[in-house]
């Protein structure tokens, strides 16, 4: 998360869902990565209201069978 410089780190819960703590209304830059993928980066406008936003993470090499 990152407001005027400010960056957290969110971790998943036990349904592999990421919640932030209350943000004030603004626009977030949102970052995804886990290592051997391609992060994954989103822009997004907060109100007062939840958003739900999806990340996809690619593969770096994908294991050819």
């Amino acid at each position: 998360i990152r407001d005027k410089n400010v960056v957290a780190r969110i971790y998943a819960d036990r349904k592999e869902e990421y919640k932030t703590p209350p943000l004030a209304p603004g626009t977030y830059e949102l970052q995804a990565w886990k290592q051997g993928f391609y992060p994954d980066r989103k822009e997004v406008r907060i109100s007062d209201v939840s958003i739900k936003v999806d990340f996809e993470l690619i593969p770096k090499k994908i294991k050819e069978e």
